[in-house]
């Protein structure tokens, strides 16, 4: 059986298999390990209890991005699992008001608190794919502004127009969504509507209504 424990960083092997004259402590072996988490920024956010905050607070340190975003700026103050926990707790006990302030993006607990924060891998791929999106970008724009040096109107227009076809791939792709599922549902639902009105004009001789079925 393993057993592993927050904050002693080691793995526990207890040992089921007796071994005369030997002692409970004697099966326990334990062994120093280092535990570390890899994923993306919006993975762990999630993780810390800051979903869907991964863009606007940092999972490492209390700084916002507009604090990150500034050249030059100082350090954050680093989070750790408790510094979490009591932030959360405080606002359970309504000895910390909902300020975004305050709350600095957390809205619940960590989904666990085995591995600390300082353990997190910061995602290199993630960060490399957007760096190089910013290169793609900028060569864009230079190209843009100096090699053809389109009107900003016409740049406007054209990001527009993709903008638009993007847009229209994903209407389509929803609307084929919906004919393969909601869609059958809407088509039951207009042959029983088809089926309630045939019943209510079915009358008898003396007009009076006839309920069929």
């Amino acid at each position: 059986m393993l057993v592993i424990c927050r904050g002693t960083h080691s793995i526990s092997y207890l040992d089921d298999s007796p071994i005369q004259g030997a002692s409970f402590d004697e099966h326990l072996i334990s062994l120093p390990i280092n535990i570390f988490l890899a994923g993306d920024l919006a993975f762990l956010s999630t993780l810390l209890g800051k979903e869907n905050m991964s863009t606007a607070w940092c999972p490492w340190c209390i700084l916002s991005k507009v604090q990150w975003s500034a050249s030059n700026h100082k350090p954050g103050q680093l989070w750790t699992i408790d510094n979490i926990v009591d932030i959360c707790e405080k606002v359970d006990w309504k000895e910390l008001s909902e300020d975004p302030e305050l709350l600095r993006g957390f809205t619940k607990l960590p989904l666990f608190d085995l591995i600390p924060i300082q353990n997190y891998i910061v995602p290199v791929l993630h960060i490399l794919i957007g760096v190089g999106n910013a290169v793609v970008y900028a060569i864009y724009e230079f190209v843009d502004e100096h090699i053809e040096r389109l009107l900003k109107q016409l740049i406007v227009a054209r990001n527009n127009i993709n903008t638009a076809k993007i847009n229209l791939e994903d209407a389509q792709a929803q609307h084929d969504d919906w004919k393969q599922n909601d869609g059958i549902t809407l088509s039951d639902y207009m042959l029983e509507k088809g089926n309630i009105i045939q019943q209510l004009k079915a009358r008898n001789d003396n007009g009076s209504l006839v309920i069929q079925g």
